[in-house]
C-alpha cells in the first residue's frame, strides 16, 4: 500500500485537513500525519491514521526546527513515501525540502502567503524569495484566495497551480436555522433583546486583532452594545485590562474556547473579523452560512466573500473606520437585515466542501 505524509507545524491544524485524509484512504493510500502533538491534540474522526509526533516550532528561526528537520528526514527515510502533502509556514519549507532531497512528489497548499498587497515591505523581501526559490520543488500549488493565486501563477515555477475555496465550509453544521431559540441562547450570555451582540471567534493574538473591535466599542458610546470572543490565547491580560481601562469591562466578554460556534452565530447581531492577515478565514465563512451579517477587514481573501452592503461592510485598520461599520449596522432596518440574511447563506454556499473535495480529489488523481 502506498504512503502519503500529510505535514503540518501543529496537530490542532488536522481539523481541515480530515476531508483530504478521507479522500486519500479512499483511494487506497495509508495516511500519515507529522505534526507537533505536545501542546494540543485533537481527535480524528477517522481510523488509521499513523501520526508522528516532529518538533516543529511556528516560529521559523527557532533553533528547534533544526532537530525537527532531522526528524523528519528520519521519518520520510524510513516510511518511503509516495507523496507529501504540506501546509503551514514552516511545515511547507520543510516538506518541500525533504520532497526534493528524497525526490517525492510534493504538494503544498498555501493557506495565506506572508507577503500580499499591502503587507509590510519586509514580508516581501524575506517571504517572496524563499517561497519563489521552493516553488521549483513543488509539483502543484494550491491557494486558497484569488490574490495568492494570480501572484503565484504569475511569478512562481511550481510545475502545477489550483485554487480551492478556501478549505470547505461544512454546510451540514452551519447553516441558518429559522427556528433556533435565539432569545434563549443570549439570555444564557447574559444579554437581552434590547442588547446588540457583536462576536468574534479567533485566537487571542496580536494578528487576530480583537484589541481594534475592543477600541471601536469604546468609542460607539453605547452600553447596548456587546463583545463576545470566542477562543484562546496570550492576549487575554491585555485585553481585560483595556476593557478596564476604557471603562466597557461590562461589555466585553471573553468566553475562551467554545464548541458552541453555530450556535454563537445565530445568537449574534453581527460577526466581526478584525484579523490583520488572512489566506481566507473559516470563522467569518461559518458566520455568513449561519446568515450572520459580518464586519471584516478588507484585506485578500475576505474582501472575496464580504461584499460591501451586501453581505457585510469593510473596515480598514483604524478605530473610526471600525466604529462606523459597527454603527452601520446597528442602524439597519429589519427588512435591510432579512436581505442581507439571505445574501450571506447564498455566498457561503459557494464555499461548501463538496466543492474543495471535487478539486481535491482531481489533484490527488493528477498525482
Amino acid at each position: 500500500m502506498k504512503k502519503v505524509l500529510i505535514i503540518a507545524t501543529i496537530e490542532g491544524f488536522l481539523k481541515f485537513e480530515i476531508e483530504d485524509m478521507r479522500i486519500l484512504q479512499e483511494k487506497g493510500y495509508e495516511v500519515h500525519t507529522a505534526v507537533n502533538s505536545k501542546n494540543v491534540r485533537i481527535e480524528l474522526p477517522l481510523d488509521g491514521i499513523k501520526k508522528h509526533q516532529i518538533d516543529f516550532e511556528r516560529n521559523p528561526l527557532s533553533k528547534e526546527n533544526i532537530r525537527a528537520y532531522q526528524q523528519l528526514c528520519k521519518l520520510v527515510k524510513s516510511e518511503q513515501f509516495a507523496l507529501i502533502h504540506c501546509h503551514t509556514p514552516v511545515g511547507g519549507v520543510m516538506g518541500r525540502i525533504v520532497g526534493h532531497k528524497y525526490k517525492i512528489k510534493v504538494i503544498y497548499t498555501a493557506h495565506g502567503f506572508h507577503f500580499y498587497k499591502g503587507a509590510p515591505l519586509k514580508n516581501w523581501l524575506i517571504y517572496f524569495p524563499i517561497e519563489y526559490y521552493l516553488s521549483k520543488w513543488t509539483d502543484i500549488l494550491i491557494t486558497i484566495n484569488s490574490e495568492d493565486f494570480f501572484v503565484a501563477k504569475k511569478k512562481f515555477k511550481m510545475r502545477k497551480i489550483f485554487q480551492i475555496p478556501g478549505v470547505g465550509l461544512d454546510i451540514n453544521t452551519f447553516y441558518y436555522r429559522k427556528n433556533f431559540p435565539r432569545d434563549e441562547y443570549r439570555n444564557a450570555l447574559g444579554i437581552g433583546k434590547e442588547d446588540y451582540m457583536v462576536l468574534s471567534v479567533g485566537e487571542l493574538n496580536d494578528n487576530k486583532n480583537h484589541v481594534l473591535v475592543i477600541k471601536a466599542i469604546a468609542a460607539l458610546n453605547n452600553k447596548k452594545v456587546h463583545y463576545f470572543i470566542a477562543g484562546v490565547g496570550n492576549n487575554r491580560d491585555k485585553y481585560t485590562d483595556l476593557a478596564n481601562k476604557l471603562g466597557i469591562t461590562d461589555q466585553i466578554h471573553l468566553l475562551d474556547y467554545r464548541e458552541d460556534i453555530m450556535e454563537l452565530n445565530h445568537s449574534a447581531d453581527i460577526f466581526v473579523f478584525p484579523s490583520i492577515r488572512e489566506g481566507m478565514g473559516m470563522a467569518s465563512l461559518e458566520a455568513l452560512a449561519c446568515g450572520t451579517i459580518v464586519l471584516g477587514m478588507d484585506i485578500r481573501g475576505v474582501r472575496e466573500y464580504v461584499i460591501e452592503g451586501e453581505t457585510g461592510f469593510l473596515f480598514d485598520n483604524q478605530v473610526e473606520s471600525c466604529m462606523r461599520c459597527i454603527r452601520r449596522s446597528l442602524n439597519m432596518s429589519i427588512i435591510e437585515k432579512e436581505i442581507m440574511r439571505e445574501k450571506c447563506i447564498n455566498r457561503a454556499r459557494r464555499y461548501s466542501r463538496k466543492y474543495t473535495d471535487k478539486i481535491m480529489r482531481e489533484i490527488y488523481k493528477q498525482v
